[in-house]
């Protein structure tokens, strides 16, 4: 099974807001869990949250 990666770059500058909702909840309905890419979060913010945990 490969883990859906979905970009939701088109969601946050609304330009395609139900294409990305639709995939998010599809994938959540059948796998459960997914990637999400475009979020425009910087890599230290990640970090500091992984290190938080």
């Amino acid at each position: 099974m490969d883990i859906p990666s979905i970009d939701i770059a088109p969601f946050l500058d609304g330009t395609n807001k139900r294409s990305v909702s639709n995939r998010v909840a599809a994938s959540c309905q059948d796998i459960g869990f997914l990637v999400i890419k475009g979020h425009g979060l910087k890599d230290p913010i990640l970090q500091n949250t992984f290190d938080f945990i």
